[in-house]
């Protein structure tokens, strides 16, 4: 499993994302950030958006974007095709499974970090078979203020997220350790 030293230079450099749990906890960091800041006020509506007036907004993956990736310059992008503009695939495809985390869709993250795939019509790995699994005993809870738009409802999305990268590392870390092609 990554860690998330490994995780930050891996978008970086636009290499693959292999822990969804690291990435998880990357965005935290820069959710936190971002809050202390004051760089952007959070709206899970937007990667990230400078509004009239200079008030900035942004979303989960927006943080990483004015976080760990700030050294890519400032960007503002309209739509899921710039982020592919603007990154690497392997990076966008980073920033498009946070906004499946943010929604508590746990699968289609883990399939857009394997290949970018997010749809169902291929065999579930067993990473995706165990995050399904989960997803349904959480039954719709696995995030909090997943439509975050102001600061004291990202800071409770944020907070749930810490307990959903711990249960996440625990996913990856059996997966990692079952035999291979089985589950735990």
């Amino acid at each position: 499993m990554q860690t998330v030293t490994e995780v930050r230079a891996a978008l970086r450099a636009g290499a693959p994302v292999r822990s969804l749990a690291s990435l998880v906890r990357v965005a935290i960091e820069d959710g936190r950030e971002m809050l202390a800041s004051g760089k952007a006020e959070p709206d899970f509506r937007w990667f990230y958006m400078r509004h009239r007036g200079g008030d900035c907004t942004a979303c989960l993956a927006g943080s990483v974007m004015l976080g760990t990736l700030r050294e890519k310059g400032e960007f503002q992008p309209e739509g899921y095709a710039d982020l592919f503009d603007r990154y690497r695939q392997t990076t966008a495809w980073a920033l498009l499974a946070l906004d499946a985390v943010r929604r508590g869709a746990l699968v289609m993250a883990y399939r857009r970090l394997e290949d970018g795939d997010d749809d169902d019509r291929h065999e579930a790995t067993p990473v995706e078979q165990v995050a399904q699994g989960y997803e349904r005993a959480k039954a719709g809870a696995v995030v909090a203020e997943s439509s975050f738009n102001d600061r004291e409802t990202f800071t409770r999305h944020l907070a749930s997220l810490v307990g959903l990268a711990a249960d996440l590392e625990e996913i990856e870390a059996a997966v990692a350790a079952a035999p291979e092609g089985g589950n735990k």
